[in-house]
């Protein structure tokens, strides 16, 4: 299905969300005696790798951008190459503006909150919906980042969401505890290479209060020490036992096989620079494909 012709960058964004179906279903997590649903793609991580495929991408550079939708991930491919400097093992500390000019517009029509590469964003709304961090990779002309549908974690919604109205973490806070909490425990060395630091040294500001309040503790010193959330806190969000996911949605049952569509069986646009949103064929809606041939225009 061809979405139809935005005119401007707020059109083009809103027009993507509220076209393809899968943005618009949902899990449910039990919460006591009561059931809290849980989108299947958060909208403001959705809007956050548009607004950053659309800015970042080089426009010296013919090609399109795509959203290829599989049954347990959303991954967007944009041409290019991520900006000198800039890799997927840093990208969550340096930030490169290719599109200067671009980035102040979208920053004035409050698409992005402010200037970066976003990926702070994406890590901590993921985590906070007990998901892991997004995963980034460099092809040969290319840049692809996936984040997962399925919630791994339910458990951390409610954790993460108590410890942030008692006290009001900051955003590093946020994705270390969230990081933390998604397993037993974790080495220092673990930590910092989720984090995409250097070194342990690098761990202080990112822990912050974390420590001092009891929110994580640690074990050993030095090369051997390790980081976990304390087992009442666990026991009281549900993360010592399996919960159960509901899916709410009309649509049948996915099947397991994710293979994409090649470009050959998609639909290409007549021109470049266009956003096309392309469908797993296991995915159950029995639509082919959805696209957009709007280019991102600056």
């Amino acid at each position: 299905m061809e979405l139809g012709r935005p005119h401007s960058p707020i059109e083009l964004v809103d027009a993507i969300w509220n076209e393809v179906t899968d943005f618009r279903e949902s899990y449910e997590l039990p919460d006591g005696m009561l059931r809290t649903k849980l989108p299947a793609y958060d909208e403001l991580v959705v809007r956050e790798l548009l607004v950053n495929a659309f800015v970042h991408r080089p426009y010296t550079q013919r090609g399109d951008v795509y959203l290829n939708l599989h049954p347990d991930r959303l991954e967007v491919v944009n041409p290019g190459r991520l900006p000198v400097g800039v890799t997927p093992q840093n990208i969550l500390h340096e930030s490169r503006r290719r599109n200067d000019g671009l980035a102040h517009i979208f920053h004035d029509l409050k698409l992005m909150e402010r200037e970066g590469s976003g990926i702070d964003l994406l890590f901590e709304r993921l985590l906070a919906t007990g998901r892991k961090v997004p995963t980034i990779t460099e092809g040969t002309d290319s840049v692809h980042v996936t984040v997962p549908r399925r919630v791994g974690q339910p458990g951390v919604v409610k954790l993460l969401v108590e410890a942030d109205k008692r006290y009001q973490l900051t955003q590093r806070e946020r994705i270390t505890f969230a990081l933390v909490a998604q397993t037993e425990s974790v080495s220092a060395a673990e930590l910092a290479e989720e984090l995409e630091l250097p070194d342990t040294s690098a761990l202080r500001p990112w822990l912050g209060r974390l420590l001092a309040w009891g929110l994580v503790e640690q074990s050993g010193r030095t090369n051997a020490t390790r980081y976990f959330v304390p087992p009442a806190l666990l026991r009281e969000a549900g993360l010592d036992a399996l919960t159960t996911l509901t899916r709410c949605s009309h649509t049948a049952s996915v099947r397991s096989s994710s293979k994409i569509w090649s470009a050959s069986r998609a639909r290409r646009s007549p021109t470049s620079g266009g956003v096309w949103a392309r469908r797993s064929p296991s995915e159950p809606s029995g639509a082919r494909s959805k696209s957009s041939s709007e280019r991102a225009r600056s």
